[in-house]
């Protein structure tokens, strides 16, 4: 296993994503690579996603922030899937891609603290961007909570994370 991405934002949020080509993620394995991922840090939150070729974790320095990370290989996330979790009719047609929209909705969803009982279709994800180095940010809505996070792609799979602070939105 080796390293190919880390990055860090305002000193508040740091990911960490390992690759790990043609390899299945038991529940052996993940205990092994969340302790790896994990090592040395004093981060207060964290959330871990997989898929078959990556695992990563975002972890936060700030208490006041909840955090959510979801990582998806590109293709096994079809356009009509995606559609089916959108909010309303324009939601899909707003966003970069099928992959970047399930995993924003499933790293939106990890971030709300009260999330039981919900569906990917009741967050609402909008103010999509570009930003520098093919990275997209977004917001989303879920009743009252309101929150951020970034999107991107890399080697065939889509990371995407997002913060949510009860004392309101936090730019990073």
């Amino acid at each position: 296993m080796h390293l190919p991405l880390e990055k860090s934002w305002n000193g508040t949020l740091a990911l960490k994503v390992l690759a790990l080509p043609g390899q299945k993620i038991s529940g052996e394995k993940r205990a092994h690579i969340r302790a790896q991922l994990l090592a040395k840090t004093s981060a207060p939150r964290f959330s871990l996603s997989y898929c078959p070729s990556m695992a990563g974790v975002l972890l936060c320095r700030d208490d006041s922030l909840s955090v959510g990370l979801d990582i998806e290989e590109i293709d096994r996330v079809r356009k009509k899937t995606a559609q089916r979790i959108c909010s309303d009719g324009r939601e899909y047609s707003r966003t970069p891609g099928p992959a970047i929209l399930w995993t924003a909705k499933e790293a939106s969803y990890k971030a709300m603290p009260q999330n039981k009982g919900l569906f990917l279709r009741d967050i609402l994800t909008f103010n999509w961007r570009t930003l520098e180095g093919g990275t997209h940010g977004f917001s989303f809505v879920c009743g009252n909570l309101r929150g951020r996070g970034k999107s991107f792609s890399h080697n065939n799979v889509a990371v995407s994370f997002a913060w949510f602070s009860p004392s309101g939105e936090v730019s990073l």
